[in-house]
C-alpha cells in the first residue's frame, strides 16, 4: 500500500526508505513486496534500481515482469520491453492482459508492424479472449504504424466500441491524412449514439488539419462547443491555428490567435513561424520570431527556421533584437540543428548575421 502510494506520488526519497525497511525485515525476496518495488522505482523513472530488484527476485511471476516492462514502454525503452517480453515467455511465463498492451504500445511508439504482428498472432493463435482493453491497444498499434486497413478490421472485429476505440481509428485516419475517412467515422459515431469528448476533437482537427480541410475544422471546432458543450482547450486551439497556417491562411491564423482565452504556447508562435516559412512570409515571421525569443531566448529551433525565412529573400532588416541576450552558445547549438535539417542551404553567413543582429554573443 505504502510503495504503491510512493509510486503514484513519485515520492523516491520515501520510496528508498520503504525499500530500506522492507529489505531489514526480510520481506525484499517475497513476489508481492518485490513487484511493488520495481514499480516504484520504474515509475521514478530509476529503471537501473528497477532492474536490480527484479534480478535479485527469486522467484519472478506475471506482476514482477509487468512491472518492468511497464516502466521500460514508459521511460521510452521500447526495445529493452520486447526483449524482456520474449525473456518471459522462454521462462515458461504466459503474459496477460498487462502485457500484451505495454508490449504493443511499445511496438506503437517505435513503429515496429512485423513484432505487433507477431504479438496480435501469439493473443489469436492461443485462443485468448481478450476486451476493449486490449482490442483498443491493437487498433492503436496499427494506425500508429501506417497499417490503416489492418486498423479497420481490427476495428469492425471488435465485440463493442466505446469512445476510445472510436477515437483511436478516428486518430489513425489522421496520422495517415486521410481526413475524409476521419470525418465519414465521426459521422458513423454519431448515428451509433457515442457522444464524442475532447479528444475526438483534437484527433478530427488534427486529422482536418494534415489534409487541408478548412471548412470541415471549422464546423468542428463550433459544433464541438454549441452541440457537446465541450470547451476547447489550448490543444484544439493549436489544431485550429495549424490547420490555417498549414493551408497557407495566415492572416486567418494571426486573427484567430486574438481570441484565444490564454497566452499562446511556444508551440503555437512556433507552428505559425513555421508556416512563415513554408509560404515565404517575412513580417509575420519576424513577429513570431520576437514572440518566439521574449519566451524563450534560448532557443535554437525559433533562430533555424527564422534564418530559412531570411533565406528566401532580403528580409535580415525585419529582425529585432531581443531581450534577453542568448547564452555564448547557442549559435554552436542552431548549426548543429541546421545541418541536420536544412544540409547547407542556410549559408553559415547568414546564420551568424541573424544572431550578431540579435546580439548573442
Amino acid at each position: 500500500m505504502f510503495l504503491k502510494s510512493c509510486a503514484t506520488q513519485r515520492d523516491i526519497i520515501k520510496g528508498r526508505d520503504l525499500h530500506k525497511e522492507v529489505s531489514q525485515k526480510g520481506l525484499g525476496d517475497d513476489p508481492f513486496v518485490g513487484s511493488a518495488l520495481v514499480d516504484m522505482y520504474t515509475r521514478c523513472g530509476l529503471l537501473i534500481e528497477a532492474r536490480n530488484v527484479f534480478d535479485k527476485l527469486p522467484d519472478r511471476d506475471v506482476a514482477s515482469w509487468n512491472a518492468l516492462i511497464a516502466g521500460c514502454v514508459e521511460c521510452g525503452f521500447d526495445q529493452e520491453a520486447l526483449d524482456l517480453y520474449r525473456k518471459m515467455q522462454i521462462g515458461g511465463l504466459s503474459p496477460d492482459d498487462v502485457t500484451f498492451v505495454c508490449t504493443l504500445r511499445a511496438c506503437a511508439n517505435v513503429g515496429f508492424l512485423d513484432k505487433g504482428y507477431a504479438i496480435h498472432a501469439d493473443i489469436t493463435y492461443k485462443g485468448i479472449k481478450h476486451g476493449l482493453y486490449v482490442g483498443n491497444t491493437i487498433l492503436d498499434m496499427y494506425a500508429k504504424c501506417g497499417a490503416l486497413p489492418e486498423a479497420w478490421v481490427t476495428f469492425i472485429k471488435l465485440p463493442n466500441h466505446d469512445v476510445i476505440s472510436w477515437n483511436t481509428i478516428i486518430k489513425g485516419c489522421g496520422f495517415n491524412h486521410d481526413g475524409k475517412m476521419a470525418m465519414e467515422i465521426f459521422e458513423d459515431m454519431r448515428k451509433q449514439g457515442v457522444k464524442p469528448d475532447a479528444i475526438t476533437f483534437t484527433c478530427l482537427l488534427t486529422a482536418c488539419s494534415r489534409a487541408s480541410l478548412v471548412s470541415d475544422g471549422r464546423e468542428l471546432f463550433n459544433v464541438m462547443g454549441d452541440q457537446y458543450g465541450i470547451e476547447p482547450s489550448i490543444n484544439h486551439y493549436n489544431c485550429m491555428v495549424d490547420l490555417l497556417a498549414r493551408s497557407g491562411r495566415l492572416n486567418e491564423a494571426e486573427k484567430f490567435f486574438q481570441t484565444i482565452p490564454c497566452p499562446p504556447s511556444l508551440a503555437l508562435w512556433t507552428a505559425l513561424l513555421s508556416a512563415c516559412k513554408t509560404f515565404v512570409k517575412a513580417e509575420l515571421g519576424s513577429k513570431c520570431f520576437d514572440e518566439l525569443l521574449q519566451k524563450d531566448p534560448d532557443c535554437a529551433t525559433s533562430y533555424s527556421i527564422m534564418a530559412n525565412i531570411c533565406a528566401s529573400g532580403d528580409t535580415l532588416h525585419m529582425v529585432k533584437a531581443p531581450e534577453p541576450k542568448l547564452q555564448s552558445n547557442k549559435l554552436n547549438d542552431v548549426y548543429d540543428f541546421q545541418s541536420n535539417i536544412t544540409e547547407g542551404s542556410i549559408p553559415q553567413l547568414l546564420l551568424e548575421e541573424i544572431c550578431i543582429s540579435h546580439q548573442c554573443k
